[in-house]
Parts: structure tokens; sequence; C-alpha cells
């Protein structure tokens, strides 16, 4: 994989979405630091704290001449990373975020409010769509994507969204608990060895 992020764009949300998680290459290629328990360069990046990810969407967007689209104040930091921020949004930005909930569901359904996971409602399929039940990742395409051609919306990692709320399921989990209603409302920004994220910017 290069240090390249694919998107797709959304026409209907007014945004280029990148199509799987964000490598390990791709996020050290921003950010010279690997947290990850699975280190392998295209296995999405894990076990980032929501103030990590914020970085990497803000410094990318810098790298890239976009402005960026958070603003962290009133910051503390141990060991160069950041422990504890106030975040606010600029809603004019260019730059790179995370998806909103809405956003999210529209994509990894295929804007079908009735689907139940990413590719398929049919747990007889599901494997080709989704990482499940397993003791350890794959890679960010190792699989096959959805109809709008996104990756790994159900299961390997969970997907990590604006406010830190975590969706889709990770690799350890079954279909029911990597079903689209259940959502995880983490209460601290600790880092999370079960979850990843992707990125979006205005088309």
């Amino acid at each position: 994989m290069s240090y390249s992020i694919k998107g797709i764009p959304i026409p209907s949300l007014n945004l280029i979405i990148s199509n799987s998680f964000i490598s390990q290459k791709q996020f050290c290629h921003t950010l010279n630091f690997n947290p990850s328990t699975f280190i392998d360069d295209d296995i999405p990046i894990h076990n980032l704290s929501y103030y990590d990810i914020i970085l990497y969407c803000n410094t990318l967007s810098a790298t890239r001449k976009f402005s960026p689209y958070y603003k962290l104040q009133k910051i503390s930091t141990h060991e160069n990373r950041i422990t504890r921020a106030s975040i606010s949004t600029n809603s004019l930005s260019n730059g790179y975020r995370l998806l909103t909930k809405t956003e999210w569901f529209s994509i990894a359904s295929n804007f079908n409010s009735t689907s139940k996971w990413s590719g398929t409602d049919d747990p007889n399929d599901l494997h080709l769509f989704a990482h499940l039940n397993s003791q350890s990742p794959i890679k960010c395409y190792d699989i096959k994507p959805n109809s709008l051609g996104f990756y790994h919306l159900t299961g390997n990692f969970k997907d990590t969204l604006f406010k830190n709320y975590l969706v889709g399921g990770s690799y350890l989990d079954s279909p029911d608990k990597a079903s689209f209603n259940i959502i995880n409302y983490p209460t601290n920004n600790s880092p999370s060895p079960y979850s990843s994220f992707r990125i979006a910017r205005p088309l």
C-alpha cells in the first residue's frame, strides 16, 4: 500500500471518504509513532486515543495545504502524546476529519436504513465482507468491499467517529455485536486496541 489515501466521492454527503481504515504505514508517514499491538504496515493503525486521531487529521491537513478542521486548546501531554485537550471544530475547513454517525451509517448501509451489516444482510455471506470472530485483525484490503467500495465497515476494527463514538464491531466480535444498532460510547479518550479510523474531507 502506498502513502496515498484512496478516497471515494459521495456527492450526496459532499464528502470524499477514505475507502478503508488508515494503515499503519500511512499513519507513521504523517505522525512518526506506531502504538499498534499487531505490527504490519498494511494492517489498520490501532491502539490510538481520540486525541491521536484528531492530531493525525490536522497534521495531514496541514501537510496537504488544507485548513485544519479541529482546534485543540488547553493541551496536556505525557511522553509526547496528548492526554487532555478541549476540541472545537471549524465548519468552513477543507481539511480532514472523522465521519459523524449519520455519515457513517449512510455509507455502511448504502443509504438503506434497514440494513444490519455492511455488504450483506445474509449471515451466510457475512464472512465475505466482515472480519469477525477472530483472534487477530487483517490488512486494510483483505476482504470484499461493500457496494459503494468501502472496506471494513463491519468488523476488523471498530470505526472511530466524531465525538469518539465507536461502531461496526472488531475482529473479536460476533455478528450480533457488530450490527449497526450497536454503538459504543467511550467514557474517556484512552487508547483503544480494538478500534481504528477512516477520514473524510469536503468535495
